[in-house]
C-alpha cells in the first residue's frame, strides 16, 4: 500500500508512536507531510525528512522545540509554516526548498537581510519562491543595508512582469532586482502585509495563473493560520 499525503496532530500524538510509523517500510512513499499542534523535537525533524526520499512538501503549525536546526532541511517541492516563531536567522539559511512561506514569524529586517547576503554568496539553484507575512515597508533603510549598491528597479529586458508561484501569480514590476555573480536574478517585493523574495530560474515565463483575488491572498491566508495557532487552539479549550 502506498501513502501520499500524511497529517499529523502532535497534541495526541507521543513520540515513540511518531517513530514506529516512520519506521513502517511504506512510509518512505510519503509526497506531503503535515505536523499540526504541539511541538517536535529538531532531531526527530531532520531525521523524518531525511528518510522521505519522494518528500515534496511539509506543511507545520507546531513548534520546533529547540529554536535551530540540528541538521539542513532538504526538500524538492515547499515548506509552509503557520507557526514560524521558533525560525532564527542560522535556522532559515537551513532550509532548501523551491518555495517557503512563513506565516507567524519573530524574523527582524536584519535577519532577511542576512537571508538576502547568503543567498548572493551561495550558488543555491534550488529556490524559487520565499515569502514571509511581515510589514518592513517602514524599515528598508535596515532590509536593504549594503544590499543598495546591488538594488535595481525593474529592466525589461532582463525579466518580465510576472512571476509565477505554486498558488498565483506575483507583480513583480515594482519589485527590486539583485543579481548574483552567476547571472541568476531575484526580486524582493515589499508591500504592506508580506515581503517576497523570488528567483528567476526563467526570465520570461509563460504565467498562466491568475493574480491573487482577495480571497487568495497571503494576507487572508495569514489570517486563516492565525485560526490554527496555538493560541487560538488553547483560548477554545479554555
Amino acid at each position: 500500500m502506498k501513502i501520499n499525503s500524511v497529517y499529523f496532530d502532535l497534541m495526541t500524538m507521543n513520540p515513540s508512536e511518531l517513530h514506529s510509523f516512520f519506521g513502517w517500510k511504506s512510509s518512505n512513499q510519503i509526497k506531503h507531510l503535515m505536523f499540526d499542534y504541539g511541538t517536535i523535537r529538531s532531531e526527530t525533524l531532520s531525521q523524518i525528512i531525511t528518510e522521505l526520499p519522494h518528500l515534496k512538501s511539509l506543511s507545520f503549525s507546531c513548534g520546533l522545540e529547540f529554536a535551530d536546526l540540528v541538521n539542513p532541511l532538504n526538500i524538492d517541492g515547499f515548506v509552509r509554516m503557520f507557526d514560524g516563531r521558533w525560525v532564527t536567522s542560522d535556522a532559515l539559511i537551513k532550509i532548501h526548498c523551491q518555495e517557503m512561506l512563513i506565516y507567524f514569524n519573530k524574523l527582524t529586517c536584519t535577519d532577511i537581510n542576512l537571508f538576502i547576503k547568503n543567498w548572493m554568496n551561495s550558488n543555491d539553484i534550488k529556490l524559487r519562491v520565499f515569502q514571509i507575512a511581515a510589514s518592513f515597508g517602514n524599515y528598508q533603510e535596515k532590509l536593504f543595508r549594503g544590499l543598495e549598491d546591488s538594488l535595481r528597479p525593474w529592466d525589461k529586458s532582463k525579466r518580465g512582469p510576472l512571476f509565477e508561484t505554486q498558488a498565483y501569480a506575483l507583480d513583480c514590476q515594482n519589485g527590486l532586482d539583485i543579481e548574483r555573480s552567476d547571472g541568476m536574478i531575484a526580486t524582493l517585493c515589499v508591500d504592506e502585509s508580506v515581503f517576497s523574495f523570488v528567483v528567476w530560474h526563467d526570465r520570461f515565463p509563460q504565467v498562466t495563473k491568475q493574480l491573487p483575488s482577495v480571497e487568495e491572498s497571503l494576507r487572508v491566508q495569514f489570517l486563516t493560520a492565525f485560526l490554527r495557532s496555538p493560541e487560538w487552539y488553547q483560548a477554545m479549550k479554555n
